[in-house]
């Protein structure tokens, strides 16, 4: 009796172990960004033998060769080019005013020029400075400008680029060679060889605080549409078929252990796919104005998205963290959806009132960060004089002293 009660502990302390260590693997794919789980599945896919995965990313980042000089700001960059190309006129002035309308990757918004259609030409002169995709509308130009520039206007990335970019964002590949001549394999080798070696995100080059951000691929792309792509630049994992051994077998056991494993890792890339598209589904039905329309984020805290989505907050907390959001070539952050500060104000609301606070100031008389802080007051968000000098810097504007001018320089 004491031997089967021992047995008993025995076969229920195995039990939980293995439950554990499939908990822990299933956290850790669920939580991990895109290099970080790219490398759990490699380490797996190099010992298992029922699992195949595809080498080779499209649109994986690759640090291109001609950075510009690391001690230049972008603004700078930008600004001697223009310096040089235009010295004088109103067209050197237009050309100031659309690098200070570049948002946070270097793109300028499709609204401005919808608004200000006398910029289009200049738009396509400056779409060639460097980094070569600058003032681009969207990731789509942007990357067509930098394959012009090394005259790969005839390969069949350019085709894929300027005709079907939003499939191969998806991977729909096999929908596209319902409609060109070319194979599933022919593309990705095309777009291996001529797209990898692109940057997504020229003011990325210069500002190491988006740099970590652009040497990974988004874990999430969204389009205008509002269609959702989860690890669209994950290499495929396939399952194999080794050859079938009998019970009888010697390594019968360690096949069975194997494919029961390859089983559970494909289960796990679908939960982590499923969770981070309702998550991301969510933020984007509550914050569609900001996506389409350049709206201020409204307040979101993760309890609130926590309760929507029926799972644990600090599970979404850790969920959120570490992954990137694509949308028409601008790179977010999860968390950045979600509102930290100023009793429930969201980040982007903080800025866009700073924003206009300074772009409605008299030229001869700008405010102090004192006033900034009293102007947000008055709309209900208070925070301190530091934190407003902080917002302010990380946007780029100058300090009170240095805004004596006719336009505001924006880094």
């Amino acid at each position: 009796m004491d031997l089967s009660y021992r047995q008993k502990a025995l076969n229920v302390q195995k039990m939980t172990f293995s439950f554990s260590a499939i908990l822990h693997q299933e956290i850790q794919i669920l939580e991990s960004p895109s290099d970080a789980l790219l490398q759990i599945v490699e380490k797996e896919a190099e010992i298992n033998p029922f699992l195949f995965l595809e080498k080779g990313s499209v649109f994986s980042q690759h640090t291109p060769i001609n950075i510009p000089q690391p001690q230049l700001q972008f603004h700078e960059h930008i600004l001697r080019q223009i310096e040089e190309r235009f010295p004088k006129g109103k067209i050197r002035q237009d050309a100031i005013t659309l690098l200070a309308e570049l948002n946070e990757t270097g793109f300028l918004p499709k609204e401005y020029l919808q608004m200000h259609p006398e910029h289009n030409d200049l738009q396509k002169e400056l779409l060639f400075f460097d980094p070569i995709g600058v003032f681009a509308t969207s990731l789509q130009e942007c990357l067509l400008a930098q394959l012009e520039a090394k005259k790969k206007t005839n390969t069949l990335s350019y085709l894929l680029i300027k005709e079907y970019f939003s499939q191969v964002l998806c991977q729909q590949f096999s929908s596209i060679e319902k409609k060109i001549s070319f194979s599933i394999q022919e593309m990705h080798l095309d777009l291996y060889r001529h797209v990898k070696p692109l940057y997504t995100n020229p003011r990325g080059l210069f500002q190491k605080d988006v740099v970590s951000i652009a040497q990974k691929a988004p874990e999430i792309v969204v389009d205008e549409m509002g269609s959702i792509a989860v690890d669209p630049f994950f290499p495929k994992l396939y399952r194999n078929a080794p050859c079938l051994i009998t019970q009888n077998s010697k390594g019968y056991k360690t096949y069975l252990l194997f494919e029961k494993k390859a089983y559970l890792l494909e289960k796990q890339l679908d939960k982590r796919r499923f969770t981070l598209r309702k998550l991301t589904a969510l933020i984007y039905q509550h914050q569609k104005g900001f996506f389409l329309q350049n709206e201020p984020l409204k307040p979101l805290s993760i309890k609130q998205a926590a309760s929507a989505l029926s799972i644990p907050e600090m599970q979404l907390r850790r969920t959120a963290a570490k992954k990137t959001l694509s949308f028409e070539g601008r790179l977010f952050s999860l968390l950045s959806f979600f509102s930290k500060e100023c009793s429930g104000y969201s980040r982007d609301f903080i800025e866009n009132a700073i924003k206009q606070s300074i772009q409605n100031e008299p030229d001869t008389q700008p405010l102090s960060d004192q006033q900034l802080a009293i102007k947000l007051a008055e709309k209900g968000c208070y925070i301190s004089r530091r934190t407003v000098a902080k917002y302010r810097k990380r946007m780029g504007f100058y300090k009170k002293a240095l805004r004596k001018t006719d336009f505001t320089e924006i880094e």
